[in-house]
């Protein structure tokens, strides 16, 4: 297997020339696994949708306790400005034929043995009560409640694992990104070093007086050209490798004078990669039933068939009775003396004027439930669609990565030829020029099919629900 490491050294100049600078960090190389490893935890879709699953369960904790009793505890103490029971023996005993002879006499009395005629009473108090109430039948709306909250979970676990293998795709598209720029910048630099040679060979004939200067000439602006496209390939894996960075949340800096242990200047960044272990499309080949099974989406569409039918059965539990027992047990002090006191009970609560709407609303449900299923089938057949679509691709992309290897192969033997004739002195400078230049563009041409090949398997790959490291 073939495998270049690439790690470019940046600012040497500089460092040569400032004698107080400090040493630069060891290089860092990075593979596709450390970069899709480091994306999948930094994205931010990715980091969402752990929030998402986080809340789910939750949700589904929260759900749970409704199976359990409800506990209350309240208290409260008043003060009136006047009792609010204040009442007399006449009020008691009421008017009738000899009350006016009874009056008298019981106020007589009542003096005597030191007993007061009037009666007051809560002028102040207090109290605390706690109560606990089990439900026994709520509509079966508690258990789908909880069927609910543990459906959210699964479709929070399967969004997250869509964004992650989303995440892992946009990481290796910045990171062959990458790649093929450092390939190109390999061919450019073999493509400088071969017109430097040929260069130095036109020098010492052109002083001979076997080329002329006008050919010298040519043949030195093309050299000048190359350069400066180095350095805008330079420029462009730079930005390239800021970009990929900043997604996977790798720290760097772009001013060497910055560097350290920790941050790393990012020419000093390299990545490893290999262009080996491309394999023909059908050894990535899924059967569309499995493939469409298998996908995130396709379990998503049946949570949302789902979730309406428990919405459905929430709905007829809302038109059911309810059925609920409870105890309280309190202390308190309103009139005489404090106590303490508790009670048992039972609750039965029958929605009789709630099923009339309920048997609308479930037949909504239901029209719900069937736009849901046609929802599902119809995206099934797009999701098929979109496969087969995505197989033609790779296919593609598989062919024209052969037509690119027969090109460069037709590149490199035709300059392999004219370099024999020039050695030969039956062909000019520029024509070598030219075809070394045609195979620099062959090289990169590979180079660009190779990274769509890749690109279309890992396409095909994240719609199928598969995982697959090159």
């Amino acid at each position: 297997m073939r495998r270049k490491l690439f790690s470019i050294i940046a600012a040497a100049a500089l460092a040569a020339g400032a004698h107080t600078q400090a040493q630069t960090p060891p290089p860092a190389v990075l593979s596709l696994e450390d970069c899709e490893r480091m994306g999948g935890a930094a994205g931010p879709e990715v980091r969402k949708a752990e929030l998402d699953v986080s809340s789910a369960k939750y949700q589904r904790r929260e759900a749970l306790w409704h199976y359990f009793p409800t506990v209350q505890f309240s208290s409260m103490g008043f003060y009136a400005m006047n009792p609010l029971i204040d009442i007399t023996y006449r009020e008691v005993i009421g008017g009738f034929e000899h009350s006016e002879r009874i009056y008298p006499i019981l106020e007589s009395g009542a003096e005597r043995i030191g007993l007061s005629t009037k009666y007051q009473a809560m002028q102040w108090g207090w109290g605390a009560t706690a109560m606990a109430t089990q439900p026994i039948f709520a509509g079966g709306r508690i258990v789908t409640a909880n069927e609910l909250a543990k459906l959210g979970v699964s479709a929070a676990e399967e969004k997250l694992a869509v964004e992650r293998r989303q995440s892992s795709s946009e990481t290796g598209t910045k990171f062959w990104k990458v790649a093929g720029l450092l390939e190109k910048q390999s061919a450019l630099k073999d493509a400088i070093a071969a017109v430097e040679s040929l260069e130095k060979d036109l020098e010492s004939a052109s002083g001979a007086g076997l080329v002329s200067s006008r050919e010298l000439e040519s043949i030195r602006g093309r050299l000048s050209l190359l350069r400066s496209q180095q350095a805008r390939l330079r420029s462009g894996i730079r930005l390239a490798k800021m970009d990929l960075f900043n997604y996977i949340g790798y720290p760097y800096t772009p001013y060497s004078s910055m560097a350290s242990d920790s941050l790393r200047y990012i020419d000093d960044i390299g990545i490893e990669y290999s262009f080996d272990g491309l394999r023909e499309p059908s050894e990535y080949y899924v059967p569309e039933e499995e493939a469409v099974a298998l996908m995130s989406e396709s379990r998503l569409l049946d949570f949302q068939v789902r979730a309406a039918e428990l919405e459905k059965r929430m709905d007829i539990g809302a038109a059911l009775p309810e059925i609920g027992v409870g105890g309280l047990y309190g202390y308190a002090q309103y009139v005489g003396e404090p106590r303490f006191n508790g009670a048992v009970f039972a609750s039965v609560k029958i929605p009789l004027t709630a099923w009339g709407p309920a048997v609308r609303q479930i037949e909504r449900r239901n029209n719900e439930i069937r736009k849901a299923r046609i929802d599902r089938d119809y995206l099934r057949e797009q999701l098929t669609l979109k496969l087969r679509l995505l197989w033609m691709e790779l296919q593609a992309a598989w062919d024209e990565m052969g037509v690119a290897e027969e090109n460069l192969n037709i590149a490199a033997g035709s300059y392999s030829d004219l370099e024999a004739s020039f050695g030969a002195g039956l062909a000019g400078a520029s024509d070598l020029t030219q075809s070394r230049l045609s195979l620099r563009e062959a090289e990169n041409a590979l180079t660009d099919a190779r990274i769509a090949y890749r690109e279309a398997v890992a396409a095909y790959l994240l719609m199928a629900n598969k995982t697959e490291i090159f």
